[in-house]
């Protein structure tokens, strides 16, 4: 994984999504994704532009979508002003693709714009908000809320009339540890608080 210079957040994600422009008339009918292989029913805005979307059903659909195209861990690092390392939490599981999955929209002013494909540096001042927002989804990792979210993802993937993706969706459902995502989220948590307890450091999220 590349570390150094940042990356641009506004910059398009390496797996490209085909941009949305389609006539208006003509956006209710499915068609074929050219990236992911499942029939197309609607649209999303992701990094200020309109894209065809695989479902639309808030998380559960975001969870088919990174399935599909393929998970990526996001690493933590606190970091001095040097860029030093004092501190990290690797996520060689993927379990921070979790975090944003057991939030509203509504409930998530900075978790939202954790950059998967790029690098996000939080510094003190922003660390207060990012801790109510990780404690609150701490909250939400419940067993039941966790398993919900998989079988809702499970239903969106029957949808999509693809063998392959619903597979890779129900092994990957099997694999999951409320647990261990727990254990995660308690871990950036302890970074954050340090980090507000620090002077010159900064919380950087490493994406792919």
């Amino acid at each position: 994984m590349r570390r150094g210079s940042l990356v641009n957040p506004s910059a398009e994600p390496r797996h490209r999504l085909k941009p949305d422009n389609t006539p208006s008339r003509e956006r209710g009918r499915a068609k074929p994704a050219p990236r992911f292989g499942i029939p197309f029913a609607g649209r999303c805005v992701l990094h200020g532009r309109t894209w065809s979307s695989p479902f639309l059903s808030g998380t559960a659909e975001a969870l088919v979508r990174l399935i599909a195209i393929g998970r990526m861990g996001v690493d933590l690092r606190l970091e001095d002003e040097s860029g030093e390392c004092l501190s990290e939490l690797p996520d060689p599981d993927e379990h921070f693709d979790w975090i944003g999955r057991l939030l509203d929209e509504r409930e998530s002013v900075l978790l939202r714009f954790i950059d998967p494909y790029g690098d996000t540096v939080f510094n003190r001042l922003q660390v207060p908000q990012l801790l109510i927002e990780l404690r609150l989804a701490r909250r939400h990792a419940t067993d039941d809320r966790i398993r919900s979210l998989g079988e809702a993802a499970i239903e969106q993937s029957k949808a999509s009339d693809k063998p392959k993706v619903f597979e890779s969706i129900r092994r990957h459902m099997k694999t999951v540890d409320p647990r261990a995502i727990r254990r995660h989220i308690d871990g950036i948590i302890r970074l954050a608080e340090q980090c507000e307890r620090e002077t010159h450091t900064y919380l950087k999220f490493y994406g792919d």
